[in-house]
């Protein structure tokens, strides 16, 4: 049955999956799981949340951070009303048929007079609605979630035309976006440059850390998710698998996320206020392991897609033995398909010896070629030699003797003198000596 767009269809969660969130301390231990049965919309227990795990993939974690439990109850939000690809920081209402939608009710977009880095987030995540379970505490007396209580009714609206920009240049979000805009100008801060610093350090931006991301200390830091160093290429396969960045392995920064030894030169109240004086900052004790140096190049994985993102944290599972090789029978069709396709190898490598083909393409010169066809072989050209010519006296017309018929008695005939010298033209041919005279027709024709 086709459901609505937006609507509940179920979920396809599996343990596999809940487990995975828990190994890669997306989801923290003293959290209760639990995979839905076969209900379309969720049916849940008291204290228990609805959580999925398109967001998990994308930033998402427990305990969840105050900024996001703050950014819930100020919209009058819950996680199934923002869908998996949504991008900050207005929200943009979706409807079906006039109604919110149950699911992805809320799509959050930046301001187009803010400065702020363009993310290249997928249009969409099909089915990520599917992929919800529910979670609670296993000690109700402690909060391992900080998130709202579960509701299916569709948002409120509440304050989604809020502007946080106010008119006052002095006021700090104005002191904040404008160095935010000068981080892009100058610095060249991309939204790519977000996604390589989340995944590169191995956080979660909208789960609870120690500190902040700018003032982390190295690959030991307890605010990550794993110590296992990523590549290049892991990091840019990564990012490729959840946004449309289509980034090389062989990417730059565009500007590099600041550190705990190289933190943001400025300093604004709200940072004191946070922060407090970083010079005299107690800061949490990194988390060094047993076999510190392995646990940096092996691992747990966090994406879905291990084996096909980042191989060279896996290791290569053991050959098995090659199955004996089967003989299979073929029939004559196919025998004759393959005979054919033998000629067609040999007429291509008979091509190819014999020169370079001429290349036909469907369309205008843009398309591959679709069919190559050679011109037949030229016989080799020989210079024809010029006939020999007598020379040029020679060549003068010689006229031809024929023999004069037979004439009765007192018959004559006479040949004419030669041309004198200075009458007629030098080329004028000789008479022919076979033509009769006057004299000789005019004797024919007397009695």
């Amino acid at each position: 049955m086709a459901h609505a767009s937006g609507s509940w269809e179920g979920a396809n969660t599996t343990l596999a999956d809940i487990q995975r969130l828990c190994r890669t301390h997306r989801i923290p231990e003293g959290v209760a799981t639990r995979p839905l049965g076969d209900e379309i919309a969720p049916v849940v227990d008291p204290g228990e949340r609805i959580v999925f795990v398109a967001h998990f993939d994308r930033g998402f974690g427990l305990l969840a951070s105050t900024f996001f439990r703050a950014f819930l109850e100020f919209f009058g939000l819950q996680p199934h009303h923002l869908p998996a690809n949504a991008r900050l920081f207005y929200i943009k209402a979706q409807t079906t048929d006039g109604e919110l939608r149950a699911c992805g009710a809320a799509s959050l977009y930046p301001r187009r007079d803010v400065s702020f880095p363009k993310i290249p987030t997928v249009d969409s995540v099909k089915k990520w609605q599917t992929t919800f379970f529910s979670l609670k505490n296993e000690n109700p007396a402690k909060d391992l979630l900080n998130l709202p209580e579960f509701s299916p009714a569709p948002p409120a609206k509440t304050n989604w035309g809020y502007c946080p920009k106010p008119a006052d240049p002095a006021a700090e979000v104005n002191m904040l976006l404008e160095f935010l805009g000068t981080c892009i100008t100058r610095d060249r801060l991309t939204g790519v440059d977000l996604l390589c610093t989340f995944i590169s350090r191995r956080v979660l931006p909208l789960q609870r850390r120690a500190h902040k991301i700018c003032y982390m200390s190295g690959w030991l830091d307890p605010t990550r998710t794993s110590k296992v160093q990523l590549s290049l290429e892991s990091v840019a396969r990564r990012v490729n698998h959840i946004s449309q960045a289509k980034l090389p392995d062989n990417w730059q920064w565009g500007m590099e996320p600041f550190s705990r030894n190289d933190p943001p030169a400025l300093n604004f109240p709200q940072m004191d206020e946070e922060d407090g004086d970083l010079a005299a900052k107690e800061w949490e004790a990194d988390l060094p392991g047993p076999e510190d140096e392995r646990d940096r190049t092996t691992g747990e994985d966090e994406n879905p897609d291990a084996a096909a993102q980042a191989g060279e944290e896996q290791a290569p599972p053991a050959a098995a033995a090659a199955p004996p090789l089967r003989v299979r029978k073929r029939t004559t069709r196919q025998l004759e398909a393959a005979v054919k396709k033998q000629r067609r190898l040999q007429q291509k490598q008979i091509s190819e010896a014999a020169g370079s083909a001429i290349k036909f393409s469907k369309g205008a010169g843009t398309a591959s070629a679709s069919g190559v066809i050679l011109p037949p072989p030229a016989p080799p050209r020989t210079r024809r030699e010029s006939t020999p010519q007598p020379p040029a006296r020679e060549r003068a017309r010689t006229p031809p003797v024929f023999p004069l018929p037979s004439v009765g008695a007192g018959t004559t005939s006479s040949v004419p003198p030669p041309a004198s010298s200075g009458s007629g033209s030098q080329d004028e041919p000789a008479r022919r000596t076979s033509q009769p005279t006057i004299g000789d027709l005019l004797q024919r024709s007397r009695p």
